[in-house]
């Protein structure tokens, strides 16, 4: 129960910097980027505290999100997905990589490079990280 207000603060946070954003963005202070930046948290926001009042209000939904939570075949599921996902993204960024020098772009082409990089760094930290947790 303590994650749940845990997370219902950041929402509301995030709900007051989107509105921040496009109240700044509508005054002039910044440019449109930040209100569609704005706009997006404040929906995110609002969907998540709709969740969140559900959660609070409605027992049902609370055990039934709760079991599906604790579920061991759905986080097993869940972790298969984020290996496949990371990896066919690292395929594509290579594939990218090739594409975009032949098209002569090579500025893009150094940038997902790095992207790669950066994923390439973080796995390697975290599978040290967790090769001694485990």
């Amino acid at each position: 129960m303590n994650r749940v207000r845990v997370n219902l603060i950041s929402y509301i946070v995030l709900l007051l910097l989107g509105a921040g954003l496009t109240l700044f963005s509508a005054l002039g202070y910044l440019d449109e980027f930040w209100s569609g930046m704005g706009i997006g948290l404040i929906v995110v926001s609002v969907l998540n505290l709709i969740r969140f009042a559900r959660y609070k209000t409605d027992p049902a939904y609370a055990e039934r999100i709760s079991v599906r939570n604790r579920d061991e075949r759905n986080r097993y599921l869940a972790e298969k997905a984020r290996s496949f996902s990371f990896f066919y993204s690292v395929l594509a960024e290579c594939l990218a990589i090739i594409v975009l020098r032949v098209a002569e772009h090579p500025q893009l082409s150094t940038a997902v490079g790095f992207v790669l990089c950066a994923q390439l760094v973080l796995y390697w930290v975290s599978w040290l990280c967790l090769r001694r947790k485990y």
